[in-house]
C-alpha cells in the first residue's frame, strides 16, 4: 500500500530567527528548491535542504522517498506498468477526466480527485523497482 503526498507546506525558519513564522512554504514535488524539473521515478533527499527540509521514507522499498507521476500513472516512459489509483485526475470527472481510477477518487465521493497535480511523493512499495 502506498502513501503518496501531493503538496507539503511547512513554516520556514532560517537559524537563529525568532519562534514566529517568517514564510509559509509550500513543496509541490514537479521542482526543486532552485526550480529545477524533477524527474518521475526519482528518490529524493536534499532537493529542498535549502528551504531546510531534508525527506526520509520508513516501511518502502528504499530509505527515501520516491517521485510518481500522477498524471501517467501507468509509466508510459520509462517503466512497465505503474499505479493506476495514484493517477490524477480520476477517470471519471467530467470536466476532466484523466487516467486516475478508483472509487475513492470518483466526483462527489469524500476523496474526489477531479485536478491534475502532476508529480506526488510516494514510500515506494516493498519488492516493486517501479514507482507504485
Amino acid at each position: 500500500r502506498s502513501l503518496d503526498v501531493t503538496s507539503l507546506s511547512f513554516c520556514y525558519q532560517p537559524e537563529l530567527a525568532p519562534a514566529a513564522c517568517d514564510e509559509l512554504v509550500t513543496v509541490d514535488f514537479n521542482k526543486d528548491a532552485e526550480g529545477n524539473t524533477i524527474e518521475a521515478g526519482r528518490y529524493v533527499k536534499d532537493e529542498w535542504l535549502s528551504l531546510g527540509m531534508t525527506l526520509q521514507a520508513k516501511g518502502g522499498e528504499n530509505t527515501l522517498p520516491r517521485i510518481f507521476d500522477s498524471g501517467n500513472p501507468g509509466g508510459e516512459t520509462r517503466y512497465a506498468c505503474g499505479d493506476s489509483d495514484l493517477g490524477t485526475p480520476n477517470e471519471k470527472c467530467s470536466k476532466n477526466p484523466g487516467p486516475g481510477r478508483g472509487i475513492g477518487g470518483e466526483p462527489g465521493s469524500p476523496g474526489e480527485n477531479c485536478e491534475p497535480l502532476g508529480n506526488v511523493l510516494i514510500v515506494q512499495e516493498p519488492g516493486s523497482r517501479v514507482p507504485r
